[in-house]
């Protein structure tokens, strides 16, 4: 009995293959490009960095707040005096 010989050539499909991987890669890459240069545009890199600063600010501030009246005696004392001032005006002389 004689079988039919079937004869597979995948040569052109490797070559469509990588053509359509190729202009993949090319596009990923336009792609990406684009999106770098938009982000790192001077007008949101102004921006970033000045929310970051800000931000940076705003903890520094808050820390050095909480340290004054946390264990500074000046700022406890001064926290004290307005407890004391207030409980007085309401509840009269506690002492």
């Amino acid at each position: 009995m004689n079988y039919p010989i079937v004869r597979i050539e995948f040569e052109s499909m490797k070559h469509s293959l990588k053509v359509a991987l190729g202009e993949h890669i090319c596009k990923l890459d336009t792609d990406i490009q684009d999106a770098l240069d938009k982000y790192c545009s001077k007008e949101n890199m102004s921006y970033l960095i000045n929310k970051e600063v800000k931000q940076a600010v705003d903890i520094a501030v808050k820390e050095e707040i909480v340290r004054m009246f946390q264990w500074n005696s000046h700022g406890r004392a001064a926290i004290r005096a307005e407890i004391e001032k207030f409980a007085e005006e309401h509840f009269g002389d506690l002492k």
